[in-house]
């Protein structure tokens, strides 16, 4: 983190966030495609697999909507009404959602251009048809949770899960 902390510090809220590993790899994605240069694609074509393969083992059915998601996951430095009040884990944030997409869609990328298998192309790609698309809540806003706790009322405007946009 920007702490250089590796371990889960302070609250689940902000200490413990399992898309570290994907927030990183698109820095290092970002900068390939800012250079161009594919010895150093291929450098980090490694990590970046590396981060798909512990989602790929990481993720989850969630029972309740069949898709896979990051669980457990949470909106960073947000809560939700969830439950039996206000919590901060949930299951398939739309930030972890949006990162880990990027990551999959990433590797297939890099994969292509510096070491191409169909096998693992597939595998990426049936899980990333398998995760949520981001949905859009009962406020005609850009939900924040699979569930539409977002509460416009609340007066917090953190804004993470618009990441991918």
């Amino acid at each position: 983190d920007i702490w250089r902390v590796t371990a889960p510090v302070d609250s689940a809220a902000s200490g413990m966030w399992p898309t570290g590993g994907a927030w990183v790899c698109q820095d290092l994605w970002e900068r390939y495609l800012y250079t161009g240069d594919k010895k150093y694609l291929a450098e980090i074509y490694p990590i970046m697999k590396g981060a798909a393969d512990f989602f790929l083992d990481f993720m989850v059915i969630d029972p309740n909507t069949k898709y896979l998601v990051v669980v457990p996951s949470s909106s960073p430095e947000n809560t939700h009404a969830g439950g039996t009040g206000k919590a901060t884990i949930a299951s398939g944030t739309t930030m972890d959602n949006q990162l880990v997409f990027d990551l999959f869609t990433h590797v297939i990328e890099a994969s292509a251009l510096v070491s191409p298998d169909a096998a693992y192309v597939k595998k990426i790609s049936d899980a990333l048809a398998k995760m949520p698309p981001m949905k859009v809540g009962k406020h005609n806003q850009l939900q924040e949770w699979q569930d539409d706790w977002d509460n416009p009322k609340d007066n917090h405007r953190h804004v993470s899960h618009l990441y991918g946009l």
